[in-house]
């Protein structure tokens, strides 16, 4: 497929509509008191995709959060879902999806989490093996 000045102005279009939803969504849930709901928002990447042309479009909402916030989203998914569809529309929002986002790569990513793992061990218990799940 080759590129065209168009196609990159849609695209621009589309990220900037994304984030007036996303920025629309975050005022919402704190005007209705869900701070933390959006301030997940905040943090998020935001997209809307259609899945069915059907009366104007049917869209999804996907909210992907760093991997840190992920099932903080758990307690407020369904407030994210009624806030979600006030943006849509109610005859337009299909549903929402929310997914762990992809952390930016850094060079020597692992030796830095396993350093801080050494220096301030994990909260939960750590994982005992038997003898015949430890191969001995």
């Amino acid at each position: 497929m080759t590129w065209t000045s168009n196609d990159v102005s849609d695209e621009n279009t589309e990220t900037l509509v994304w984030e007036q939803e996303r920025k629309t969504l975050a005022e919402l849930l704190l005007a209705r008191g869900e701070s933390i709901a959006a301030a997940l928002v905040a943090v998020a990447e935001y997209r809307r995709n259609q899945v069915d042309n059907w009366d104007g479009g049917q869209y999804e909402v996907d909210l992907a959060l760093p991997a840190d916030m992920f099932d903080a989203a758990a307690d407020v998914r369904g407030e994210l879902a009624e806030a979600a569809r006030a943006v849509i529309g109610e005859g337009h929002f299909q549903g929402l999806t929310i997914s762990v986002r992809r952390s930016d790569l850094i060079p020597s990513w692992d030796k830095d989490l396993l350093d801080s793992l050494r220096a301030a061990p994990p909260a939960h218990k750590p994982l005992e093996l038997t003898a015949d799940q430890s191969g001995a």
